[in-house]
């Protein structure tokens, strides 16, 4: 069957035969497609994908070559953020400055947390928890459950 799915010429010969053998055929080649695709989608998370920009995917990894890729997913996974962070804290300065300026009390003005800075704040602390358990499940090799179904499509 495996053949079968790889050899397109093989495929369209045996799917000649007589109905019942073509009929079992494709659906043995349904099966194993479906299974395929389900394996694949297991196995192609944002990591995978890194690791394949990389070549790195069919390469046996040393302990330091382990060591650096997973500090580039880390880095992955926080530059984003990184950037989102920072600009949340330029926006919060600007409008703490402009809102305080003409406050008697500025350092319980500027104490204050501004909402949308905070709001902002919050979200990338919940991306980064997702984002780090996607990544420890990728370390991890735990099969793709339902639980990392959730998590990957979160």
């Amino acid at each position: 069957e495996e053949a079968v799915l790889e050899d397109l010429a093989t495929c369209i010969r045996l799917s000649r035969g007589s109905g019942k053998k073509r009929q079992d055929l494709l659906e043995s080649i349904e099966t194993k497609a479906a299974m395929k695709e389900v394996e694949m989608v297991g196995r192609t998370s944002l990591f995978y994908l890194v690791h394949a920009a990389f070549g790195l995917t069919d390469v046996a990894l040393s302990n330091t070559l382990y060591f650096v890729c997973a500090f580039r997913d880390v880095v992955v996974l926080g530059a984003p953020v990184s950037v989102v962070i920072y600009v949340a804290f330029l926006v919060e300065r600007n409008i703490v400055s402009s809102k305080c300026l003409a406050r008697l009390d500025k350092s319980v003005c500027e104490s204050e947390m501004e909402p949308i800075s905070a709001i902002t704040l919050m979200v990338c602390l919940v991306y980064s928890l997702l984002a780090s358990a996607e990544l420890g499940g990728h370390y991890l090799l735990s099969p793709y459950t339902r639980g990392r179904r959730v998590l990957r499509t979160l």
